[in-house]
């Protein structure tokens, strides 16, 4: 029930477009209407549409729920576990192991303990991890656009954002977009002379331009990258609980339904994108040791495993729109 709000707040009220860093801001509303259309297929207006219907649905069934109309949701009973309750891939810390060898994972920010149902932190976490590590690129000639100063403000000023955003620092990022910003139009030329210029004041940025800023106008670099990203995401929400996660299974198969195809396969002789390929490494490896890890669940799971894994994935995907810390794209 607490969807409801969320989806009035981040994706179909008024809150959404006045927010700077919302792929919906006037400034660059244009722009993920048009990727929307060329990526997914389908129109902005009718995502938002389907949203709408998401968030109508919800408020009344918690209107329902606080009248206990005959319209109600059923008891639902779910098992809870202590909780980080802010787990992201930001708050995951690296340390050397006293033994030598692997690094062990440190997790910090733990002030806001609290009771979570079961596996809703696992479902957070990898889609937090899916923002973070498969990165995609931006386009030259979108970045005047997505790092102009309209609507920005304080700390989060375009150059702060985009050296950020690409992994250089705030004077490199600040000569990249100088340049871009001041061309008519983005051309090769242009976009080199932008490199040059960042390159003077960080000598390694050049390397992390060219990794994440494409030239191509016609945008079909982006299709490789946006296919092996749209597979991660997919894998994400199709995973269901491995059998040795279950007491007493209750899905009726007789072993975990395997993802297909896997995003990582190489598929007509070329290979995948290097940081979806590492992204969904890191995935995978998250998702499998906490199945092993986690207790079994009990119970009828065809019923209570959306909302133990869907629900808190679609939560933290609402959160993460208007992160400030994450590309347009990433959105």
């Amino acid at each position: 029930l607490e969807l409801g709000p969320l989806l009035e707040r981040q994706l179909v009220g008024r809150g959404a477009t006045l927010m700077r860093s919302s792929p919906l801001h006037d400034s660059v509303r244009k722009l993920t209407h048009q990727c929307c259309l060329a990526e997914f297929g389908f129109s902005l207006t009718e995502m938002l549409s389907f949203a709408d219907k998401l968030r109508q649905r919800v408020t009344k069934l918690a209107s329902a729920q606080s009248r206990a109309s005959d319209e109600r949701l059923p008891a639902i009973k779910v098992p809870e576990v202590w909780s980080h309750s802010r787990l992201t891939t930001r708050r995951l810390l690296l340390r050397e192991s006293p033994a030598g060898g692997a690094f062990e994972i440190c997790v910090a920010g733990w002030s806001g303990l609290g009771i979570d149902p079961l596996y809703a932190e696992l479902a957070g976490l990898l889609t937090d991890l899916a923002f973070e590590a498969i990165r995609l690129p931006l386009f030259a000639a979108d970045i005047p656009t997505l790092y102009a100063l309209e609507g920005h403000s304080g700390i989060a000023v375009p150059p702060t954002l985009l050296s950020e955003h690409l992994a250089v620092t705030p004077d490199a990022a600040a000569a990249f977009l100088n340049v871009l910003g001041a061309a008519e139009t983005v051309d090769k030329d242009v976009f080199l002379e932008a490199v040059r210029k960042a390159r003077d004041e960080y000598p390694a940025s050049s390397r992390h331009l060219l990794a994440l800023v494409r030239l191509d106008s016609g945008r079909t670099s982006l299709k490789g990258p946006m296919a092996e990203a749209l597979q991660v995401s997919d894998a994400i929400i199709s995973w269901e609980l491995p059998l040795r996660a279950q007491r007493a299974p209750s899905w009726k198969r007789p072993v975990p339904k395997p993802t297909q195809p896997t995003p990582t396969a190489r598929r007509n002789g070329t290979a995948p994108q290097r940081a979806v390929q590492w992204g969904w490494q890191a995935i995978r490896e998250l998702r499998d040791a906490a199945a092993n890890t986690l207790p079994p669940v009990e119970g009828d799971l065809q019923e209570l495993w959306p909302l133990l894994w869907l629900v808190p994935c679609l939560k933290r995907s609402l959160h993460l729109l208007h992160a400030q810390h994450l590309p347009w794209t990433q959105k």
